[in-house]
C-alpha cells in the first residue's frame, strides 16, 4: 500500500510475517509453516505478543466472514424455497432443491 508521498510504509518484521501468513491462511500447510517460522524467528517478547494478537484478530474476522456467508446462503435458500412453494412445488422437492431441512420447508409453507 502506497502512502500519499509515494513512499512504501515502514513495516516491522512482525507485520511482514502476519501479512505473509494471511496470504497462506487457506493453505493446508499454514500451521506447519507458522510453527517453523515462529520457532526460528528471533521475535522480541513484544513482537510475539503483537503477532499472537494479530493472529487472533485475523481468525476472528475470518470466522465472522465465514459465518456471514453461511447465513447469507441460508437466507437465500429460504427465499428460493418461498418462491418455489408459491409456484406450487411439493415441499419434498423444494427441500431437495434448496438443501434446507424438510421441516423448515414445511414451516415455510404454512
Amino acid at each position: 500500500m502506497l502512502h500519499v508521498s509515494g513512499q512504501l510504509p515502514k513495516i516491522s518484521n512482525c507485520q511482514f510475517v502476519r501479512w505473509a501468513f494471511r496470504i497462506a491462511a487457506d493453505c493446508i500447510i499454514y500451521d506447519k509453516l507458522e510453527f517453523i517460522y515462529v520457532e526460528n524467528a528471533k521475535f522480541t517478547p513484544q513482537e510475539i505478543r503483537e503477532y499472537e494478537a494479530s493472529k487472533m484478530a485475523y481468525r476472528d474476522i475470518k470466522n465472522s466472514i465465514n459465518t456471514a456467508k453461511r447465513e447469507g446462503r441460508i437466507e437465500a435458500n429460504i427465499e428460493t424455497a418461498q418462491r418455489l412453494l408459491a409456484m406450487g412445488l411439493p415441499t419434498e422437492k423444494v427441500a431437495k432443491a434448496t438443501q434446507l431441512p424438510l421441516d423448515m420447508v414445511q414451516n415455510l409453507s404454512n
